[in-house]
């Protein structure tokens, strides 16, 4: 497997994360980690580890989700409307000079997300609708969330498959996000198993999936993240 730090500085590595358009299935399940580590096992075979994961088998995602003062976007999501969206500033692996602007839509069963690097273009799509939603909704930082990320890939499928843990979220009025005192465990215990496609679901996935015995769930860390924290 090619280590992507012995070729490139970790922030140009950073920037290769250049897919900024997606349209795709995402469907999710709660697993144990023994559950994780069978299925990791199971699709060794044909998938491996993503590129971008440049030391151990996993990478830090954090984020910052914007809301409205009345929680738009999380009772959207809490009453299941079809047609909704979020909208998070990420970085990865605590490398804040590289932030992304993401707008995440769903529609359906079909996820959509639509981001740009925060040094980029001042007038792209994704920026001005970022400011026309705040300036409708009131938008402001409402909630961090980190985890880590172990992410499998099948370029032939165009599949992922990603397993995150150490789930914990906290109040963004505590701004930097760097207060671990303040984040509480999310889903401890458990792994939040994500399957990301644009087609039919290869069969080998299909038969972990039934093997296992595992069931679809909604489960959006935001939402999952406002209740636990009790900000409702």
């Amino acid at each position: 497997m090619i280590n992507l730090s012995r070729v490139f500085p970790k922030e140009d590595i950073l920037k290769r994360r250049i897919k900024l358009h997606f349209r795709r299935f995402e469907f999710k399940y709660l697993v144990s980690p023994g559950q994780k580590d069978e299925i990791i096992r199971q699709i060794k075979p044909f998938m491996y580890l993503d590129p971008f994961v440049t030391s151990g088998s996993s990478y830090l995602i954090t984020s910052l989700y914007l809301d409205s003062p009345a929680l738009t976007f999380y009772r959207q999501n809490e009453a299941g409307i079809p047609d909704r969206k979020k909208i998070r500033f990420r970085h990865y692996d605590n490398n804040q000079k590289i932030v992304f602007k993401e707008i995440k839509r769903k529609h359906q069963d079909i996820v959509y997300k639509d981001r740009v690097i925060s040094d980029g273009p001042p007038n792209s799509p994704v920026e001005i609708e970022i400011k026309q939603l705040t300036r409708l909704l009131h938008l402001r930082p409402t909630l961090w969330i980190k985890y880590n990320r172990q992410p499998w890939i099948d370029p032939k499928n165009n599949l992922r498959v990603t397993f995150d843990s150490d789930i914990t979220a906290a109040s963004a009025k505590f701004l930097s996000g760097r207060e671990a005192k303040w984040f509480k465990k999310i889903l401890p215990g458990h792994n939040i198993l994500e399957l990301k496609f644009d087609g039919k679901l290869p069969w080998q996935i299909s038969n972990i999936i039934s093997r296992h015995s595992l069931i679809r769930e909604a489960l959006s860390k935001y939402r999952l993240a406002i209740e636990k924290l009790e900000m409702i």
